[in-house]
């Protein structure tokens, strides 16, 4: 069984600056899903930016190079993050933690291969 573990850490800032200036950043980035929960919560930046850094923390763990909007960082029914990933579906087991302050966001995720 191999495992990873992934971490990202970035400036809500710049995820602010790029949902300014480019339009498609969410259409681009998130499945159909994922934006639905973000339209939820307002795509209050902090909350892009930490499902931002999931993704990119997700590609770290588990050493897969895919598209992002291919890797969903979804809530449960009690707003626990969790990792869907069609690709790799029923091929890991992944747990996920998100964090931000007023300035960045954070996440760490665990990978362990089936």
């Amino acid at each position: 069984m191999k495992k990873g573990i992934g971490c990202d850490i970035l400036e809500i800032s710049r995820i602010e600056k790029i949902m300014q200036e480019q339009e498609r950043f969410i259409a681009r980035i998130f499945s159909l899903r994922e934006q639905e929960m973000l339209k939820k919560k307002k795509f209050a930046p902090q909350t892009v930016a930490v499902n931002f850094a999931a993704k990119e923390a997700f590609i770290k763990a588990s050493g897969q190079v895919l598209p992002y909007n291919e890797i969903e960082i979804l809530r449960d029914l009690n707003d626990k993050p969790f990792i869907v990933c069609k690709p790799l579906s029923g091929k890991i087991e992944c747990d996920v933690s998100l964090s931000h302050s007023d300035l960045m966001a954070m996440a760490v995720v665990f990978v362990e291969e089936l």
